[in-house]
C-alpha cells in the first residue's frame, strides 16, 4: 500500500518512506485522542486494522503512517482528518503537501460513500 510520502518521493535509501515530523503529530495526536476516550490500545488497533505492536509504532512515531490507516482512524475516533494534523507547524513550502494529504482524505470519504 502506497503512503502519501511515496507518492511525494520523500524515500530513503531502501524505497521506504522517512519518517516525518507528520508522522509523530499524527501518532501523537491520534493516541491522544485515544486515551482522552478511554480506547484501550489492542481495541483501536483491531477496529483500525492493524496489530498493537503496528500502533505502538506509529503511536510513537517509529512508523510511517499509510493513509488508509490516518483515515480509518479518524473514523474510528470519530475526528476529521484534519485534527490528526493539528498542532503540526506548517513551513510555508511545506503548506501544499499537508493540503494534499487533507485532500487525499476527502477521496477515501467519496469512496466509502459510494459503497
Amino acid at each position: 500500500m502506497e503512503t502519501f510520502f511515496t507518492q511525494c518521493n520523500l524515500l530513503n535509501m531502501q524505497g521506504q518512506p522517512d519518517l516525518t515530523p507528520l508522522d509523530k503529530i499524527v501518532g501523537e495526536n491520534v493516541k491522544r485522542i485515544r486515551t482522552a476516550r478511554n480506547i484501550k490500545q489492542h481495541e483501536f488497533a483491531e477496529a483500525i486494522g492493524c496489530t498493537q505492536s503496528h500502533l505502538s509504532l506509529l503511536e510513537s512515531g517509529r512508523r510511517a503512517w499509510k493513509n488508509k490507516l490516518i483515515w480509518d482512524a479518524s473514523k474510528a475516533l470519530e475526528v476529521d482528518p484534519s485534527e490528526l494534523f493539528g498542532g503540526m507547524p506548517v513551513a510555508v513550502e511545506d503548506r501544499p503537501i499537508v493540503k494534499a494529504i487533507i485532500d487525499r482524505m476527502g477521496v477515501y470519504s467519496a469512496l466509502e460513500k459510494k459503497s
